[in-house]
C-alpha cells in the first residue's frame, strides 16, 4: 500500500508538459497565483514567432530579468518563489511553445493584452 501511495504522489508531482499557443498581440501569465516554492521550467519555441520571457516580482511588479526566446530556441530556467512569468508573443502570428513545468502544475495561468508603453 505504501508503494501505491508513493507512486501516486510521484505522478502528481512529476513534470507537466503543455503545448502553449499565444495569440498575436497577447501575453501569457504563468504562475500568477502560485504561492509555493521556486520551480523549474523549460520552454521550446517550436513556432515561427519570437517570445519575450519576463520574470516579474509579485510584491511590487518589478522586472527581475527578461530574455528573448527566438524560433527553434530551447531555454531552461528557475522561477523564484514570489514571482510570475510573462510570455509575450513578439510576432505577427500566434506563437507555439512546448512548456515543461519540471515540478508539476503551477497555479495561475491566463492571457492578457500586450501592455502599451
Amino acid at each position: 500500500m505504501m508503494w501505491v501511495s508513493w507512486a501516486f504522489t510521484a505522478l502528481l508531482l512529476g513534470p507537466f508538459t503543455s503545448n502553449l499557443f499565444i495569440p498575436k498581440g497577447q501575453t501569457f501569465l504563468l504562475g500568477e497565483g502560485h504561492r509555493g516554492d521556486a520551480y523549474g521550467v523549460s520552454i521550446d519555441n517550436i513556432g515561427r514567432s519570437a517570445v519575450d520571457a519576463r520574470i516579474i516580482q509579485r510584491e511590487d511588479s518589478v522586472l527581475i530579468t527578461s530574455l528573448r526566446i527566438d524560433r527553434e530556441e530551447f531555454v531552461e530556467f528557475n522561477i523564484p518563489s514570489g514571482t510570475w512569468v510573462e510570455l509575450e508573443n513578439l510576432g505577427a502570428r500566434r506563437a507555439h511553445l512546448t512548456v515543461v513545468l519540471k515540478d508539476g502544475f503551477v497555479e495561475g495561468m491566463r492571457y492578457v493584452p500586450v501592455r502599451k508603453n
